[in-house]
């Protein structure tokens, strides 16, 4: 695999990659900038396409083009070509409350998790069209990652406090959960799990957040392949074109103009395309 960084602005919590089919490019969001990044692949450009006062903790791309966002107040669709918004639900959030992390399962569901200003009480809510929102779990550290294995029989959900992944066997047809157990419990050496993919092979991909490396493993939870990231503090991944677009923080850098720390170590900040 080759890796190359990508050309934008240090990002505080770069995070949230989601990948666009139809117009061949990668978006991301910057969480606690409240921006959106569009990478390209046919101009091998970034451009930053949208930003709001709000911070962005989630970003999914709805069958018709539009991004869903998550917020710290609100989910709104964002129409690309227009850049208007519109407010879908609004949340009532507690003070330092905010989404961290969203995903849609193959019924149309959005799954997406908060954390707090504690990191204790974060919640997992499922969202159902015409249906009130629904807490599936509470009293979270960070919840991070998530993904659905192909045949929609289990779901993944990740708790980066805690550094673990939990697996539930998944009903598909009413969006239910049930009898979580661990999937893997990350060493403080590797770092802790945050954002996550599933491939077509049901390989779960997850970025490992102060371990400088994404971490591939079978469903069995058998670690297949490690991939160095030049950058301490990986945070999601995602697959488009066979490509995997990586998002970076420098949030804990001791520079966030330049994502480095005092002793010259690159916490993070920056993005990366990994090409087979």
């Amino acid at each position: 695999m080759k890796i190359r960084e990508l050309e934008h602005p240090i990002c505080p919590l770069g995070e949230c990659p989601v990948w666009d089919e139809a117009n061949n490019c990668f978006y991301w969001s910057d969480i606690l900038l409240g921006r959106i990044y569009r990478y390209s692949l046919l101009s091998e450009t970034v451009d930053l396409i949208y930003e709001t006062e709000r911070q962005i903790g989630g970003v999914l791309l709805s069958d018709n083009g539009q991004l869903i966002l998550f917020t710290d107040k609100d989910i709104r669709k964002l129409t690309l070509g227009t850049k208007s918004i519109e407010i879908v639900y609004q949340m009532n959030f507690e003070t330092g409350e905010r989404f961290n992390d969203a995903i849609a399962d193959s019924a149309g569901r959005f799954w997406a998790g908060t954390m707090d200003a504690t990191l204790s009480k974060g919640k997992l809510y499922r969202f159902e069209a015409g249906k009130d929102p629904v807490v599936i779990l509470e009293n979270l550290g960070i919840t991070n990652g998530m993904g659905f294995s192909v045949d929609d029989r289990t779901f993944y959900h990740t708790d980066s406090i805690p550094r673990i992944i939990t697996k539930y066997e998944y009903n598909i047809e009413t969006g239910e959960i049930a009898n979580g157990s661990l999937f893997l419990k990350m060493n403080e050496q590797d770092g802790s799990p945050d954002g996550m993919e599933v491939d077509s092979e049901d390989n779960i991909w997850t970025a490992c957040w102060g371990g400088s490396q994404i971490m591939k493993l079978s469903s069995s939870g058998k670690i297949l392949e490690r991939i160095p990231i030049p950058a301490k503090q990986p945070s999601s991944l995602a697959f488009g074109n066979n490509n995997v677009l990586v998002t970076t923080a420098a949030k804990e850098a001791d520079n966030l103009i330049t994502g480095y720390n005092n002793d010259g170590e690159f916490v993070g900040g920056k993005s990366y395309i990994i090409s087979k």
